[in-house]
């Protein structure tokens, strides 16, 4: 009798230890394995405001082509795309009136040291202005018509030439302006020689005075890697050339500005028939140091991650690698790269 009470009591044992162990196991497995129907949460909704250039320009295009991607990708998110300049975009941003805004490389070392350019801006160093990327490139030229017989800087000088320009502000109006300067030319000398300087606020008006035949010379900011609209149409009626800045001047911009001087292949355009030197910039897309971290990164994702897209407006992002929106990082001058940003780069392994 005792020996079937100790069985029976022995199997009451075991069995409330089986049961006991078959919770502890069932409670740890809820701990470490994640329900089926457990997602990750989509990001929270974005809404922010591009500051871009003018329309018809490929910053106005690159701005509308990302605006559309983030309202499709991270649902109810929304961006204002709105027109701009490169070197006001830099203060609207240091002053917390837009979110994202495109501007050049070159412009950067003096909103950082507090430089005053083009009249009245910087006088004071920047302070709320990071780097989101770096994204395509873009040359300062000097354009006049191929009858002209002109190839370099070096060959307008003492000419009575009606130069076309941009009032103060324009980007194309500081860089053209310091190509000059370079080769020794002011525009005062340019009136000197008995030619005239003629005031525009539009790059098509430049480019139509050209061909025209009401214009000797324009400045102008032409896409480096890609036709500009503008001047395919100029060639329709006149071949053009890019004025090539000497080796003396190279030397000078270069040492000043943190521009790349590369060269146009021919068959860019129909008028560009042997390899031709130019200043090349990089836009850089620029957002206020507090704007949030998951903003940023989440910007940044997009864009890297969707440039083929981006490259139907603007063929160049079809050849950025993702190490090349980095391309600015750590030249002189620059802003610092927003903790977003640095969270992406590093999290795909080119930034370490």
């Amino acid at each position: 009798m005792e020996r079937k009470i100790t069985f029976l009591l022995l199997v009451v044992l075991a069995t409330t230890a089986l049961v006991i162990l078959a919770g502890c196991v069932s409670e740890q497995e809820q701990k470490t394995t994640p329900s089926p129907t457990q997602t990750t949460p989509p990001p929270s909704p974005i809404t922010i405001r591009i500051k871009s250039g003018p329309t018809g320009t490929t910053w106005y295009a690159q701005a509308s082509a990302i605006a559309g991607i983030l309202s499709r990708e991270i649902p109810g998110s929304s961006a204002t795309v709105e027109t701009g300049s490169a070197i006001s975009n830099i203060v609207l941003i240091e002053d917390g009136k837009t979110d994202l805004a495109f501007t050049f490389i070159c412009l950067l070392p003096a909103a950082t040291k507090g430089e005053v350019i083009s009249g009245d801006y910087f006088r004071k160093p920047v302070k709320n202005v990071s780097v989101l990327l770096y994204t395509t490139r873009a040359a300062y030229v000097l354009i006049t018509t191929a009858d002209k017989g002109w190839n370099t800087v070096e060959d307008i000088k003492g000419k009575p030439i009606r130069y076309v320009t941009y009032p103060p502000g324009f980007v194309a109006r500081y860089m053209t302006d310091m190509i000059l300067d370079a080769h020794g030319i002011t525009l005062k000398d340019i009136e000197s020689w008995g030619g005239s300087v003629i005031i525009v606020n539009r790059y098509d008006d430049a480019v139509d005075l050209l061909a025209k035949g009401q214009a000797d010379l324009i400045a102008y900011t032409a896409a480096t890697y890609g036709q500009s609209p503008a001047l395919v149409e100029l060639e329709a009626q006149k071949k053009f050339v890019f004025l090539e800045p000497t080796d003396s001047g190279v030397q000078k911009i270069v040492s000043k500005f943190p521009v790349l001087i590369e060269t146009v292949k021919p068959g860019l355009y129909k008028s560009i028939t042997k390899e031709t030197k130019v200043v090349n910039d990089i836009t850089v897309y620029l957002v206020p140091k507090d704007l949030p971290e998951n903003v940023v990164y989440t910007l940044a994702k997009l864009i890297v991650e969707h440039r083929d897209e981006i490259a139907s407006v603007q063929a160049e992002f079809g050849v950025l690698k993702p190490q090349d929106f980095l391309s600015g990082y750590g030249k002189p001058g620059q802003p610092p790269l927003h903790p977003g940003a640095v969270k992406y780069f590093k999290e795909i392994g080119v930034l370490k």
